[in-house]
C-alpha cells in the first residue's frame, strides 16, 4: 500500500508561550493514519529537552523519533514525533507543550498520511548541525538507508541568521509544507517526500550566505508503508470447458 499525503497543519507558530495548540478543520484525521508532527525552536539560554505532544483523543499517542536534537551555541533545536490515529470525533486538538522551556519562538507543523505501516512504522533518522558564517545550504542525512522501498520522509530545519529574507530553496524532491524566510526569528522550513525505492534518504536547503551565523539545524525521519497483505496463490478454479485453469498465478487480498 503507497503512503498518501491527506492534508496538513500549514504553519504554526507561538513565541514566549510554554505550549501551543491546533484544532483539526474542518475534518478530522481519519481512525487509521498517521499524524506525523514536527517544530523547530530557538532560545538563546535555556535548552529543552523535548516536546511534550498530545491531542484530546484518548488514546492517541505521540511518539518522538527525534528527541530535541539541538545544537547548542545558541539552543537551536529540531523535534519530530508521530502518532496513529486511534480515535477521532468531535472537536479535534493537537497540543505542543515545549519541556523545561518557555520557548521564545518555534514553528512547526502537523502532515497526516494514509498508508503507513501500522505497527513499527518508524524507521530512520538524521541530525545536523552546524554555525559556520556565510554557509549557503544546509544538508541533512539518514544514518543508514531505509529498511523498506516505500515510505515518507519527513525533514526540517531551523535556521537562525541574522537575515531577513533568506531566499530559502529546496529541499529537491520535497514537498513544502511552510517556509519562513525570516531567519531572525528564526528561518526554516518543514517537507515532506513520498518515496517508492530504496534510498538513504537526505534533505538539502540552499540559503542565503549570512555573515551573522547563530546555528543551523536540521532532522529527518522516514517511516515505513503499509505491506502489501496478498501473496501468491496459484488458480486452479474450473474452466469452462472442465479443465483446471492453472494458467499462472492471482494476487490473492489486498492491503
Amino acid at each position: 500500500m503507497a503512503v498518501a499525503y491527506v492534508r496538513t497543519s500549514g504553519k504554526q507558530t507561538c513565541a514566549g508561550a510554554s505550549s501551543d495548540t491546533y484544532t483539526w478543520s474542518p475534518t478530522n484525521p481519519a481512525v487509521g493514519n498517521h499524524v506525523i508532527a514536527a517544530a523547530a525552536m530557538w532560545d538563546a539560554s535555556v535548552a529543552c529537552t523535548g516536546i511534550n505532544w498530545s491531542d484530546n483523543q484518548s488514546p492517541n499517542s505521540y511518539a518522538e523519533q527525534i528527541v530535541d536534537y539541538e545544537y547548542t551555541t545558541n539552543h537551536d533545536w529540531i523535534n519530530i514525533a508521530s502518532a496513529k490515529i486511534a480515535t477521532s470525533s468531535g472537536t479535534f486538538t493537537v497540543t505542543l507543550a515545549p519541556q523545561s522551556a518557555t520557548a521564545p519562538y518555534i514553528h512547526w507543523g502537523l502532515i497526516e498520511f494514509s498508508g503507513i505501516a501500522t505497527s513499527n512504522w518508524a524507521d530512520r533518522t538524521g541530525t545536523y548541525g552546524a554555525a559556520p558564517a556565510s554557509a549557503t545550504s544546509t544538508p541533512v542525512t539518514a544514518t543508514a538507508e531505509n529498511t523498506t522501498a516505500a515510505g515518507v520522509a519527513i525533514a526540517i530545519a531551523n535556521l537562525d541568521l541574522s537575515d531577513s529574507d533568506l531566499n530559502i530553496t529546496g529541499p529537491s524532491g520535497y514537498t513544502n509544507v511552510y517556509v519562513e524566510d525570516d531567519g531572525n526569528v528564526p528561518g526554516g522550513t518543514l517537507a515532506y517526500k513520498i518515496y517508492s525505492e530504496t534510498e538513504t534518504s537526505s534533505a538539502t536547503w540552499g540559503h542565503d550566505a549570512v555573515a551573522t551565523n547563530y546555528g543551523r539545524a536540521a532532522g529527518i525521519a522516514t517511516y515505513k508503508a503499509a505491506a502489501a497483505a496478498g501473496r501468491a496463490t496459484k488458480n486452479t478454479r474450473s474452466h469452462p470447458l472442465g479443465l483446471a485453469s492453472g494458467r499462472g498465478f492471482m494476487i490473492g487480498g489486498r492491503a
